[in-house]
């Protein structure tokens, strides 16, 4: 729909150029004008909602990384929300692969990383309840050598105010 109606603009714009173009050329930069504060404004409000839900207050759980289509990997977890007035829209999750000598996630000094990837999960949890997720990772092709395993960390989480 955006996109229908920058072409109904611009479509104004360069008929009316012919005839009158200081009115296109003034059109021009006012809506140039509206754009950037459009912009200023939505950044603002993505500032905003990264400060209403902390990274502390998400949790990921029973996570489970089994192997999908063409050498990706399908991540399946549970993401809980313990804020008590925000839910959460989405929350952006590194994720490391290892290849370690031993099974188990005592020993990880002698593991080696084979890659990261950043994933986005969106899902509308509300306030203090919790929901399954699923995502599919794609990783850089590598050899590994023993047991494959994973570390992953919130690095972000976005939120909005609970509405009831």
């Amino acid at each position: 729909m955006h996109w229908f109606v920058l072409g109904i603009i611009g479509l104004t714009l360069v008929v009316s150029a012919s005839r009158y173009p200081r009115l296109a050329f003034t059109l021009l930069v006012v809506l140039l004008a509206v754009a950037v504060i459009i912009y200023q404004l939505n950044l603002k409000n993505d500032e905003r909602s990264d400060s209403l839900i902390s990274d502390s207050e998400v949790e990921l759980s029973q996570v489970i990384m089994t192997p999908g289509y063409a050498g990706s990997y399908d991540m399946k977890g549970i993401l809980r929300n313990d804020s008590l007035v925000s839910s959460i829209v989405e929350v952006v999750v590194q994720i490391e692969m290892l290849d370690c000598p031993t099974q188990g996630k005592t020993d990880r000094g002698n593991c080696n990383g084979l890659g990261w990837v950043t994933a986005r999960i969106t899902k509308n949890v509300p306030p203090g309840q919790k929901q399954e997720f699923n995502t599919n990772l794609s990783f850089p092709p590598s050899e590994d050598s023993g047991y494959i395993t994973w570390d992953y960390q919130i690095s972000q989480v976005i939120g909005r105010p609970h509405r009831r």
